[in-house]
C-alpha cells in the first residue's frame, strides 16, 4: 500500500490488494455479553410485474437522506428499450420503492448524503445528497437539499463527456470552508465547493487530482472508489 499527500492536502491510499482475515476464540462463535442478533429480511424493489422499478436488476447504493431512503440502480444487463439506471427513494419503512428519477446511464453508480456544516450559511440539520447520471443527453453531477422533491438543473454540474461516471463521493471542511469530492473516471477527482452565499455547490473544471493518462506504464484503468474524511484530513482509495 502506497500513500500519498496532494498539495491541498488530499490523501490517496493505492491499494493494490487487500486480504482482511478475522478469527474468533480458534474458530468458535464470538461471544454474546456485548452483542445482540439482528434479523435479515430480503426485500423487493418491487412485486408489482407494472412497476416501472421492476426491471432493475442490481443496486449500486444506498443512502438514508433527511428521512427518506435512496437507492441507485443499474441496467447494464437488461436488454429491453429502457436500459437505463435509475434513483428510486422510500419514503417511509412501510412505503413501496418508487422511482424518483428516471436517467440515461446504464448505470447509476454514486449515491450518498452528508450533513451540511452548520457554520455553512443554513444553520444546523440539513443535509445534502448527491449522485451522478446521464439526464436529457448530459453527465450531471446533481444534488439535493434535505426534502426537496427533485434535482434540479440549478443544481448539477455538466461533465465533460457522457462518458465521464463517477464511482465515489467524499465531503470535508477544512477553515471554515466545506466541499464536496467526486471520484469521476476518466477526468480524476473534482470538488465543489459550498456557497454559503448562494446555498449551492460550485464545481471546478479543473482536477484536483488528475486521473493517469491511458498507456501509464502498469496501469490497465483508475478508478477512484472510495473517500474517507477522518482526523482532519481526507483520504481516497484509488
Amino acid at each position: 500500500m502506497r500513500g500519498t499527500r496532494t498539495a491541498t492536502g488530499l490523501y490517496v491510499v493505492i491499494l493494490a490488494s487487500v486480504l482482511a482475515v478475522m478469527s474468533c476464540g480458534g474458530g468458535g462463535a464470538p461471544g454474546t455479553s456485548d452483542g445482540y442478533a439482528v434479523p435479515a429480511v430480503r426485500e423487493s424493489l418491487t412485486n408489482d410485474s407494472t412497476s416501472p422499478v421492476v426491471h432493475d436488476n442490481e443496486v449500486m447504493a444506498l443512502a438514508a437522506h433527511a428521512g427518506r431512503l435512496f437507492a441507485a440502480t443499474d441496467q447494464w444487463e437488461y436488454q429491453g428499450p429502457s436500459a437505463y439506471g435509475q434513483v428510486l427513494v422510500k419514503d417511509s419503512s412501510s412505503s413501496p420503492w418508487r422511482v424518483f428519477e428516471q436517467t440515461q446511464s446504464s448505470r447509476v453508480q454514486a449515491l450518498d448524503s452528508f450533513p451540511v456544516p452548520a457554520d455553512q450559511g443554513l444553520g444546523p440539520g440539513h443535509s445534502l445528497l448527491i449522485t451522478q447520471a446521464i439526464v436529457d443527453g448530459r453527465s450531471r453531477i446533481q444534488w439535493l437539499l434535505d426534502g426537496a422533491k427533485s434535482f434540479t438543473p440549478a443544481n448539477s454540474y455538466a461533465l465533460p463527456s457522457t462518458a465521464d461516471a463517477v464511482r465515489s463521493f467524499g465531503a470535508h471542511e477544512s477553515d471554515g470552508v466545506w466541499s464536496v469530492y467526486a471520484g469521476d473516471s476518466p477526468t480524476g477527482v473534482l470538488r465543489g465547493t459550498w456557497s454559503r452565499a448562494r446555498h449551492t455547490l460550485v464545481f471546478g473544471g479543473t482536477p484536483e487530482l488528475a486521473a493517469a493518462p491511458p498507456g501509464s506504464p502498469g496501469l490497465k484503468t483508475q478508478k477512484i472508489t472510495g473517500f474517507a474524511d477522518c482526523g482532519g484530513a481526507l483520504y481516497v482509495t484509488i
